[in-house]
């Protein structure tokens, strides 16, 4: 399965959908896909232009670049859709490495969920950040969504700015440098920082005396686990109405959400979503390299199962190791009984 294949993994593309900014890279083409909007900030002659002013975009590529059906802010799905008269009438949305350039995620979700009837799906493509030019930010906070949500930012802050500048990396392999690596790697290639923190400091207080207009970068530092743990709390504060369908293992550098707009809503109680909440955090926790409480270390003195049992879970995941032990653990019981 290729990534392409991955993200339309819950989509009937020939249904109404919406693919938000593609420019020279669409998961779905207009051919493919009769029923298919494009949403971009900027139309289509503008896209052109900079993809014909930009060396890194070859001719094929720009050719690659759909008509644009509607010109605005991706967090103003919704209010674009409106002006159409089709909110509410979307069956799917697709987007590929937009989330994380997203100031404020919440009313982006928002604003897709009034796009899309009921039932219908957003799939996302969104890079885990220790796999690139993010690799030594720390991860994104449910208050950090929160706060923007309730401040309606139109662009990355000054601090958002600077702390992507400030600990950007590129990684060397050898003679060659590159922007991303993969999560499996046996020997991780060194991590070099592009950019002195004094001249990002020196550019923070010019942007907070007078800001540029728009500065593109990643507001969003995430891998699967904290997405899906953000998700699940703002539904439960009721921010959102979208279940989670899927929500992959990281593949290559990315990783892939499809969430789904709830056609009913029953809130767990207080009691089960702690517990949920707990086991979510956790897994984080895991996965952030957290101490491992109770857990035997990888060192030396580490029995042979303990050593499998933590690469498993960093290849696999948590929540599949666990599942396993257990199957095992009831197994053994049910075993136990029978002899009894």
């Amino acid at each position: 399965m290729d990534r392409i294949d991955r993200i339309l993994k819950h989509t009937d593309t020939n249904g109404h959908g919406i693919e938000v900014a593609p420019y020279h890279k669409p998961i779905l083409k207009k051919k493919d896909a009769p029923n298919l909007l494009i949403l971009d900030v900027f139309d289509t002659e503008t896209l052109r232009s900079k993809a014909k002013a930009d060396p890194l975009i070859s001719d094929s590529k720009r050719t690659q670049i759909e008509e644009v059906d509607l010109v605005g802010d991706a967090c103003d799905i919704a209010m674009l859709l409106e002006k159409t008269g089709q909110a509410g009438e979307i069956d799917f949305i697709l987007s590929s490495h937009n989330f994380e350039h997203l100031p404020d995620p919440i009313r982006f979700l928002q604003g897709c969920s009034k796009a899309l009837r009921p039932g219908g799906t957003l799939s996302m493509a969104i890079p885990d950040y220790r796999c690139c030019f993010d690799h030594f930010r720390f991860p994104t906070r449910l208050s950090d969504w929160l706060t923007a949500f309730h401040s309606s930012p139109k662009r990355p802050s000054p601090a958002t700015i600077f702390d992507a500048n400030a600990n950007q990396v590129r990684f060397l392999y050898g003679d060659f440098q590159d922007m991303t690596t993969t999560l499996d790697r046996r020997v991780a290639p060194e991590a070099v920082l592009c950019f002195d923190i004094e001249g990002e400091y020196r550019r923070f207080q010019k942007e907070l005396e007078d800001p540029e207009p728009y500065t593109d970068t990643h507001c969003n530092i995430l891998i699967p686990e904290l997405f899906e743990l953000y998700l699940r709390d703002l539904s439960y504060l009721g921010l959102v109405d979208f279940e989670v369908v899927e929500i992959s293992q990281t593949h290559g550098i990315e990783f892939f959400a499809h969430l789904k707009k709830q056609t009913t809503h029953s809130k767990p109680t207080a009691e089960e979503y702690q517990k949920t909440r707990a086991r979510l955090l956790r897994s984080v926790s895991e996965q952030l390299g957290s101490a491992a409480f109770g857990q035997k270390s990888l060192a030396a003195d580490a029995s042979p199962v303990d050593k499998i049992r933590r690469v498993a879970r960093s290849v696999i995941g948590t929540r599949a190791v666990d599942a396993v032990r257990s199957w095992n653990r009831q197994r053994r019981l049910n075993r136990k009984e029978r002899k009894a």
